[in-house]
């Protein structure tokens, strides 16, 4: 394998091992005998157990990213783009809950070095630009930018939370049994949240401070 391939097939062996097993759990020796490389590349590429992590955890947020922008220029609206964004995640529920596990362990060190790079500019939703600059679209730039924060990261935490949902086994059994389940509920589920919250934007724009 060259380098890049080496490094690529470690990121994924160590996601899922991390995900699966948690960072206490989880040994480079562990990773190094799933991805099939030695401890010597490990090393090489990543220096240590926390470099790698981090790594993992930037990989992570840089393929949802890609996945928000290339919908945003696919998709005709806002609805279709969250519509699209909640069957991107749903349609591969294994790396996108796989990323959630990595972001939600508490037993890392406390320290700034385990902070992605990717989290560096701006701490928001992966996507967050693009995002910000399609409802932009939708209400002008005069509507203040909190406002339209706001709204970027409403929407974008009840789409990963019905995402994650959709990963449930319990939910898997009971989503031909429950109306709301039903596919085309979960479309207008969406498509009425992105709507009203539009309209509660454009129409109280005075609910969002100007001072940002």
């Amino acid at each position: 394998m060259s380098n890049k391939d080496t490094k690529d097939k470690i990121l994924s062996v160590a996601g899922a091992l991390f995900a699966e097993n948690g960072y206490d759990s989880t040994s480079i020796r562990d990773i190094s005998k799933e991805a099939g490389v030695n401890l010597a590349s490990i090393n090489y590429h990543f220096k240590n157990k926390l470099n790698l992590y981090r790594e993992v955890m930037n990989a992570s947020i840089l393929n949802i990213q890609a996945d928000v922008e290339r919908l945003g220029t696919q998709s005709d609206n806002l609805k279709d783009f969250y519509w699209n964004l909640f069957k991107q995640f749903t349609d591969n529920q294994e790396s996108f809950t796989n990323g959630f596990k990595l972001f939600m362990t508490n037993t890392l060190p406390v320290s700034e070095e385990i902070i992605p790079s990717a989290c560096a500019e701006d701490f928001g939703p992966p996507g967050f630009k693009m995002m910000l600059e399609l409802v932009t679209r939708e209400v002008g730039e005069d509507t203040p930018l909190s406002g339209r924060e706001w709204f970027v990261r409403t929407i974008f935490a009840y789409i990963c939370h019905s995402s994650l949902m959709m990963s449930c086994s319990f939910v898997k059994i009971m989503e031909d049994k429950v109306p709301f389940l039903q596919e085309d509920e979960k479309r207008r589920s969406i498509d009425n949240l992105v709507e009203s919250s539009l309209n509660f934007l454009k129409e109280h724009p005075e609910k969002f401070s100007t001072d940002v």
